[in-house]
């Protein structure tokens, strides 16, 4: 992975505070260049509706600015140490993900960091969350945190994730995977889920799965796991293949629980219309559950 350009986005929530703990050890593990980004979300007047006037609306946009210039100096001044380059930036927009992909955009950022508040059921259906509309249309890789319990800091990452699907997606996120554990001196676990049931046990004499009817398919899939990443070329990277059965995003976030994982990379292939609406991805569903950190790698962020 090239990065030179760190974003990290901040509401100024504990959470937005760890994204930020987080995004300074990678930008310095990079050497890259920090930027942290406020979002001043205020809806402008319409001149065409009087109910929608603001009174004082230059007044309120400069108090609002200088409360987030403050904070902005608080949560930064923790890190800067004369070595790292941070930069505290605002930017006024109707929504916060339009600010933040907007300046992503804007100065070519290679990773985007930032926390995810989890929403759960109905209220992530109605609401979604400023991190997925992030990871559906960053130009670069999407790094999310979800919130610790306070005092809990993620001093380094030493255990890497990568669920593997064996698509031309997850080809670009093993490389970015195997590239991380090499920087991190890190251990990479590759985990294939198989989804398919193959008919109800009725039809099938009490056969319900694939690894039911052929147990070699674990062999195999572990087998095409190893070759894919020898593919890559050779590398110093302690590598533990695993093949399970069952949901995808249910499994991933299991296993990441059960091993006390660091960091979760995951491939994700661009949908749109009614399909991402209703049918959400893998990726959503982990970026919200998982107990670290996911980075979301996209197909099309192979040659960032």
């Amino acid at each position: 992975m090239k990065v030179e350009k760190v974003l990290c986005p901040t509401d100024f929530s504990p959470c937005a505070r760890q994204a930020l703990e987080l995004a300074v050890l990678v930008a310095r593990s990079f050497g890259a260049e920090l930027h942290v980004l406020h979002a001043v979300v205020l809806h402008a007047e319409d001149p065409h509706n009087p109910a929608h006037h603001l009174p004082n609306l230059e007044e309120v946009e400069a108090l609002l600015g200088r409360t987030a210039t403050s904070a902005l100096a608080q949560d930064i001044a923790p890190h800067a140490d004369g070595v790292l380059r941070i930069l505290q930036v605002q930017r006024r927009a109707p929504f916060a993900g339009e600010a933040i992909l907007g300046y992503a955009d804007e100065v070519g950022a290679d990773l985007i960091v930032m926390g995810t508040h989890g929403r759960r059921g109905l209220a992530h259906v109605l609401l979604g969350s400023v991190a997925n509309e992030v990871v559906r249309g960053a130009p670069c890789p999407v790094m999310t945190v979800r919130a610790r319990p306070e005092g809990q800091h993620l001093e380094a990452i030493e255990r890497i994730l990568l669920p593997l699907d064996f698509s031309t997606a997850s080809e670009a996120a093993l490389a970015a995977a195997r590239d991380l554990a090499v920087r991190w001196t890190a251990s990479l676990d590759l985990l294939h889920v198989i989804e398919e049931t193959v008919m109800p046990a009725f039809y099938a004499a009490g056969v319900t799965s694939l690894l039911q009817l052929d147990p070699e398919i674990r062999t195999r899939c572990q087998a095409e796991m190893q070759r894919r990443l020898t593919h890559l070329g050779d590398a110093a990277v302690a590598v533990t293949t695993h093949v399970r059965e069952g949901k995808a995003a249910r499994e991933i976030v299991a296993f990441a629980e059960e091993t006390g994982t660091d960091l979760i990379v995951l491939a994700t292939a661009p949908r749109s219309g009614l399909e991402r609406l209703l049918l959400g991805s893998v990726a959503e569903k982990v970026v919200r559950l998982a107990p670290c950190p996911v980075l979301v790698v996209r197909a099309r962020d192979t040659h960032t």
